[in-house]
C-alpha cells in the first residue's frame, strides 16, 4: 500500500514539475487565434487557476463599446448593426460560447454564433440587426421574417406561403411571376386561378367544361376545334353532321339567325340542354350554369 502511494506521489510530482516547466505544453488544448499568439505562454492572462476564461478578463482587453461601435460602421452583405450595441446586449453570457480561441490560428473558424442566446426581445426584431430586404418579394409579403425563414440559416429550409402576400397582390401573379409565353397562357393570363394553385404551379387542371363540356364523341386533340394558336377561337364545322350548311338549316328552322358562336348556347353536346340566351364567349367564361331565356322564343 505505501508503495502504491510512493508511485502516486512521485507521478503527481512528476507532473506538475512539467506543467511549472511546459504549462503551454501540457495544459493548451491547442493553437491561439493570431491575435492571441502573444499570450501563448501566459495562461492567466485569460484563465484563473483552474478556471475557464471569464467575462472580465476578456473585456479588459476587449471593450465591449469598442466592438459594438466598430460592427456600426461595418456594411456586411446582410448584417446591419447601424443602432444596436450587440455585444453589449449578451454581456451577460460567455464570450466562449460564441469564440474558441484554443480552436486555431485562423480566426474566422472560431468564431460562430446562435440566435439562441438573444433576448426574445432582440430575438424577434431581426430588422434590428439585419438589413430590411427590400427586392420585389419581399415588398409584398409580411415583416415576421420567422414565417418563412429560421434562425439557423436565412435560404436553407426557408419556406414560403402566398397567404402572407399582402392584398391585393395575391390576386395578380404576373406582379411577382414571370407570365409563361406560351400558346395557351398568352390567353388566360387574367385569372391563373383558373387552372393554378397557390401550393403548387404544376399540375394545373385546366377545366374545358367551364367552356364546353367534353364527352366520348369530342374528347379530340386541340387542334381539331382550335385552328388558330389562339385558343379562344373555335370552330364547330368539319365533324359528322356539322357543316356549315346544315349547321345554317336546323338554326333557322327555329328561328335562329345568330348561330356562329356555339358556345354561346352550347355547353355540352345535349341539344336539349342548349340555351337560346346568345352570351359572348367572354360572358361564358364567368358563367357556370346560365339560365334559360324563355323570351327568345317569341
Amino acid at each position: 500500500m505505501r508503495n502504491l502511494l510512493a508511485l502516486g506521489l512521485m507521478v503527481f510530482l512528476g507532473i506538475s514539475l512539467l506543467i511549472g516547466k511546459f504549462p503551454h505544453k501540457m495544459l493548451s488544448p491547442g493553437e491561439l487565434i493570431e491575435g492571441h499568439q502573444k499570450l501563448n505562454n501566459n495562461c492567466f492572462a485569460c484563465h484563473d487557476a483552474f478556471q475557464s476564461i471569464n467575462n472580465p478578463k476578456c473585456i479588459s482587453c476587449h471593450e465591449l463599446k469598442k466592438i459594438d461601435q466598430k460592427q456600426q460602421k461595418t456594411k456586411g452583405d446582410t448584417v446591419k448593426l447601424l443602432n444596436v450595441n450587440f455585444h453589449t446586449s449578451i454581456r451577460q453570457y460567455n464570450c466562449t460560447i460564441c469564440h474558441k480561441d484554443h480552436a486555431g490560428i485562423d480566426y474566422k473558424k472560431t468564431a460562430s454564433f446562435e440566435h439562441k442566446i438573444l433576448k426574445p426581445e432582440i430575438l424577434e426584431n431581426c430588422t434590428g440587426c439585419h438589413k430590411n430586404r427590400n427586392d420585389n418579394l419581399h415588398k409584398k409579403v409580411s415583416n415576421e421574417c420567422s414565417k418563412c425563414h429560421t434562425t439557423e440559416s436565412w435560404k436553407k429550409n426557408a419556406k414560403f406561403d402566398h397567404k402572407l402576400v399582402n392584398n391585393p397582390v395575391i390576386n395578380t401573379c404576373a406582379t411577382c411571376h414571370k407570365a409563361p409565353k406560351d400558346d395557351i397562357h398568352t390567353n388566360y393570363l387574367d385569372d391563373c386561378k383558373i387552372c393554378h394553385s397557390t401550393v403548387k404551379w404544376s399540375p394545373a387542371k385546366f377545366e374545358h367544361s367551364r367552356y364546353f363540356q367534353l364527352d366520348r364523341e369530342h374528347n379530340v386533340k386541340c387542334n381539331i376545334c382550335h385552328k388558330s394558336k389562339s385558343y379562344k377561337s373555335y370552330t364547330c364545322y368539319g365533324c359528322h353532321e356539322h357543316s356549315q350548311g346544315n349547321i345554317a338549316e336546323e338554326h333557322r328552322e327555329e328561328g335562329i339567325s345568330k348561330f356562329n358562336d356555339c358556345v354561346a348556347c352550347h355547353k355540352d353536346a345535349k341539344e336539349d340542354s342548349a340555351t337560346r340566351y346568345p352570351r359572348s364567349y367572354n360572358k361564358l367564361k364567368n358563367s357556370q350554369s346560365p339560365k334559360k331565356n324563355e323570351d327568345d322564343d317569341d
